[in-house]
């Protein structure tokens, strides 16, 4: 190892080395494992968004009876949380704002829609270039702007269709 940079060998220089060269794997096992950390880092949020609503009703219950739950890491033993249904009856904090938004329900678009075009895209894209990536990450957005507030596939859905309509319109008259 060489502290003085104009001394330490290229990049170029590096992947030449014998061991390097010998041990090395492909670039792309790299970027499948990323990928695969990409996924499953997703997947985690998406379960964690879900299960923390159900969770929420079964922890209150399992206090009321005196029972613990030691194997939660989630859980701060110190500090207790203001109850909800309090938050919302006295108007103070943002709870009975979000609880507005959590109680319409998903788009109806996402699941006859949205979903099944990205799946088909994703199946032309994997055909062609091997590396749907991009259409994954979409999806995951699309699906946690719909966590975040409800029915907004159904508004986009809407407004490109709208959009498609008037663009079609104005090609086909003269």
């Amino acid at each position: 190892l060489n502290k003085e940079p104009s001394f330490r060998p290229t990049a170029k220089e590096l992947l030449k080395h014998k061991l390097i060269v010998r041990y090395a794997k492909k670039t792309s096992y790299l970027t499948e494992l990323v990928d695969k950390y990409r996924r499953w880092k997703a997947e985690q949020t998406r379960q964690q968004a879900e299960s923390s609503s159900d969770e929420s009703d079964s922890e209150q219950d399992g206090q009321a009876s005196g029972g613990n739950n030691f194997g939660s890491d989630d859980w701060i033993f110190t500090i207790r949380e203001k109850d909800p249904k309090k938050l919302q009856n006295g108007g103070e904090g943002p709870a009975g704002e979000s609880g507005d938004i959590s109680k319409r329900p998903y788009s109806t678009s996402l699941s006859s829609i949205i979903s099944p075009s990205l799946a088909e895209l994703k199946q032309r894209q994997e055909a062609v270039n091997g590396n749907p990536m991009a259409l994954d990450e979409l999806r995951e957005a699309i699906l946690l702007a719909e966590e975040a507030y409800p029915g907004i596939s159904d508004s986009l859905v809407t407004q490109l269709v709208n959009r498609l309509q008037r663009f079609s319109e104005g090609r086909t008259s003269p």
